[in-house]
């Protein structure tokens, strides 16, 4: 479910709509234009979706590039500081399924067993 709705995931389909390949832009590299993988991205297009693709001509120089990685990063940030919170809560609630049957598992305590 979260992975679907990630910073992540749609990073991928937001580059590319305005880099012309896809990349995580949260990686600390993104900001640097990769025309490597560009190119390889561009040349494994087929059909509509290279019909569909930015044109060469009007591909980001890397001064743009960086902007529009900057930009992504800005305007994602509380989104992502919320998938994150999310992240943890799923992490409680798997260490508290975990840790029930141990705590099921221990005598309790009682006050007034206590000796004093």
């Amino acid at each position: 479910m979260i992975d679907n709705l990630s910073v992540e995931t749609l990073s991928l389909s937001r580059t590319e709509a305005l880099c012309g390949y896809p990349f995580d832009f949260m990686q600390a590299e993104a900001t640097e234009q990769d025309d490597a993988a560009l190119h390889d991205h561009r040349k494994n297009l087929a059909g509509l979706a290279m019909k569909n693709a930015i044109p060469y001509e009007n591909l980001p120089d890397p001064n743009k590039h960086a902007a529009i990685v900057n930009r992504l990063r800005e305007s994602s940030a509380v989104y992502y500081e919320l998938q994150q919170l999310v992240r943890l809560l799923i992490l409680f609630r798997e260490w508290r399924a975990a840790e029930e049957p141990v705590l099921a598992s221990v005598v309790p305590f009682s006050i007034s067993q206590h000796p004093c």
